[in-house]
């Protein structure tokens, strides 16, 4: 605690103090981003081998190809951060728990909801899962691709008929609207984390 000497001036010292930080906080908790797809023909190389190219917009998502370590690349769609499904399977999370409401992003920002179908685990087949999207934090992250101002915004899958549990975060560049990092993990010993090496 500082206590105020008689002219005050310790006390004025802790006002403007606490007013920039009110300041530099509530400039954070005001941030926020439409939806916005990357311009088309915008690749982000991953460290891992990932390669993600902007394919353009339809309706209230983005498409993108996407190439894994080891897979074939796969035509998605990118419906918000941490939500992007395989063109040719079927939608049905997107339609049951609807992430295009997870827009305009902002920090504090959530939604919940329920799903029944394929998980991101596919050896336990169809089932139920709950799902909880957040928008976590807006911060800065430097990858070998450069510095961005980013969206930390993490999807958890639960389980509702076995005990699969997953955690999937990226960390989303508004400004060109790809994301720039991201992990993931669940309780079955997966785990992945790569950072952007390019962004072109």
């Amino acid at each position: 605690m500082v206590w105020a000497s008689p002219g005050g001036t310790d006390m004025r010292i802790v006002a403007i103090g606490l007013m920039v930080s009110a300041l530099v906080c509530s400039a954070a908790m005001a941030q926020t981003a439409a939806f916005k797809c990357a311009r088309t023909g915008t690749v982000v190389e991953f460290a891992d081998g990932t390669r993600v190219t902007a394919q353009g917009q339809e309706g209230n998502y983005c498409k993108l190809l996407l190439k894994q370590p080891g897979a074939e690349e796969h035509l998605n769609n990118w419906y918000a951060p941490t939500v992007f499904i395989r063109a040719s399977r079927s939608q049905s999370l997107a339609d049951q728990v609807k992430p295009w409401t997870l827009w305009p992003l902002s920090v504090g920002k959530k939604l919940t909801g329920r799903f029944d179908g394929t998980g991101s685990n596919a050896s336990f087949g169809a089932g139920s899962w709950h799902q909880t999207i957040s928008v976590d934090s807006y911060e800065k992250v430097s990858t070998k691709a450069g510095t961005f101002d980013v969206f930390v915004v993490t999807r958890l899958e639960e389980g509702l008929s076995n005990k699969y549990r997953s955690t999937f975060r990226q960390w989303y560049a508004p400004e060109l609207g790809v994301a720039v990092k991201f992990t993931f993990s669940d309780n079955q010993g997966a785990s992945r984390t790569s950072e952007a090496t390019a962004v072109r």
